[in-house]
């Protein structure tokens, strides 16, 4: 069993145990894609950032984390800085900061191209 160690907490907002679906596509500084999007699960999650592992590491200094529900669904899109990629056994740990919200569920478009917001 991996187990990830929890350091002294340098966020300003609480960790909270999290276990969540997460896409992560590195992008170049234009907000465009750079690469293979990284396919992850979440460690601990606070107001302000993220935690996660991943079997490749994250090679920009800039992301859109997309968070999925159990279904697969997507919940929330946001770009996030790196703050931190190392090694730990077979995955990488990652963590990184929450810079801006780009979409929630009701931002997102329809299928019939509309979007869902009021």
């Amino acid at each position: 069993m991996m187990t990830f160690q929890v350091e002294a907490n340098r966020r300003q907002a609480v960790r909270h145990p999290a276990s969540l679906v997460l896409i992560i596509q590195p992008v170049a500084g234009g907000h465009e894609a750079a690469g293979e999007p990284l396919h992850a699960v979440s460690l601990d999650l606070s107001q302000s950032g993220l935690r996660f592992c991943c079997d490749r590491p994250l090679l920009t200094d800039l992301a859109i984390v997309s968070i999925q529900a159990a279904e697969h669904e997507l919940v929330v899109r946001l770009l996030a800085q790196r703050i931190r990629c190392r090694r730990n056994g077979p995955l990488f740990e990652i963590a990184v900061k929450f810079v801006e919200k780009l979409s929630t569920p009701l931002d997102l478009p329809t299928t019939d191209g509309a979007t869902s917001s009021p």
